[in-house]
């Protein structure tokens, strides 16, 4: 049975004005969801799909409205696969994985860590279920690190799911990390 039906959820800020749940985001209760894909694209050009199935569509309120990342005319022509991880940039020292409101904020922390002579590649999401876990289990596995990037809670979102599946997959491989993973809160 089909059932394209698409929910469009505003959510995240960084940008004043936005109301008193301008930060919130719900996409780690929603992956729990039977039956319902989860959508979160971190561009405009990402956000065209297609899905049989009913989606949560959550809509980074400042990445797609950044004028200088807007969709080309030809968006039926692009749509973005479901499940399916974008690269924005590949490096070899640290992954970093982020959806939404938080790609770009990996890609400035990654501009930065370059300076230090350190070489982070990027992964985006796009969508949180079905997620990509094997393009991020295989970037794990080139580069030994892995920090996830949400605007989730700090307990209980959807990146710590992604950090421990990734955590316990890489434990069997041969470039485990030595170390548990920390989580830090962004202030």
């Amino acid at each position: 049975m089909k059932a394209s039906v698409i929910v469009m959820i505003p959510n995240g800020g960084y940008r004043p004005g936005l109301g008193p749940f301008h930060s919130h985001s719900f996409e780690g209760i929603a992956a729990h969801t039977p039956g319902v894909d989860v959508f979160m694209p971190s561009t405009a050009i990402d956000a065209a799909f297609a899905s049989a199935r009913p989606t949560l569509f959550f809509y980074p309120k400042s990445r797609l409205n950044d004028p200088v990342h807007t969709a080309p005319t030809n968006v039926r022509d692009l749509l973005t696969p479901i499940g399916v991880a974008r690269k924005v940039r590949s490096r070899r020292d640290v992954t970093l994985v982020a959806w939404g409101n938080t790609v770009r904020l990996c890609e400035q922390t990654a501009d930065s860590l370059e300076q230090a002579g350190i070489e982070a590649e990027i992964l985006d999401l796009r969508s949180i279920s079905p997620w990509d876990e094997h393009t991020v289990l295989a970037s794990v596995e080139k580069t030994a690190r892995l920090i996830v990037v949400h605007q989730d809670n700090h307990s209980c979102g959807f990146g710590a799911e992604e950090g421990g599946r990734s955590r316990k997959n890489a434990d069997a491989g041969r470039h485990a990390p030595r170390h548990a993973p920390r989580y830090f809160r962004a202030l």
